[in-house]
């Protein structure tokens, strides 16, 4: 079995009741939708094994934001069960690849398309009761140094005010 890894989250978008007291029980805090950027109605993740180790998909959580952070920060990440999407009807195009600079990442890239507004708020608490995880800064930093020298992570997959911050 597989799981869904949608990662480069801002964690505290991502509360739930108790963590916020006015949530209704089972909902997600709406600024979680700020997270889910959708292009024509449609939302990147990653499917990941379920024995998937942490280094694994932290690996992956790091290509995804190597594209568009400007600097290290910390980042939180998802997973969740792709069973959950069916329910709200949300197809998945398994076409179309990755386009982090980590090749071997990019095969594992899923579309969750034909997302309405009405199913990205649902999507939305689907992910909001997954699996959390973070990777924090200097954390990033240490994966992304050690997965460009060992070549994993080409420099063309990095943001260049990113490679320009690290030097690399």
């Amino acid at each position: 079995m597989a799981q869904y890894l949608i990662g480069s989250l801002t964690g505290e978008r991502w509360y739930l009741y108790p963590e916020i007291a006015w949530l209704p029980v089972g909902e997600a805090l709406g600024d979680a939708l700020r997270d889910l950027r959708t292009e024509r109605g449609v939302l990147s993740v990653f499917e990941v094994a379920d024995d998937a180790s942490k280094a694994h998909v932290e690996r992956i959580v790091v290509a995804i934001a190597a594209k568009g952070k400007d600097e290290p920060v910390d980042l939180a990440y998802r997973l969740f069960d792709p069973r959950d999407v069916a329910a709200p009807e949300i197809p998945v195009d398994a076409k179309e690849r990755g386009e982090t600079g980590a090749d071997d990442i990019n095969d594992a890239h899923r579309n969750l398309v034909q997302l309405s507004a009405e199913k990205l708020g649902r999507l939305a608490n689907i992910i909001a009761h997954g699996k959390r995880g973070e990777v924090l800064s200097k954390t990033f930093e240490k994966i992304l140094r050690r997965e460009v020298g060992a070549e994993r992570l080409k420099l063309r997959g990095i943001n260049g005010n990113l490679r320009e911050h690290l030097q690399l």
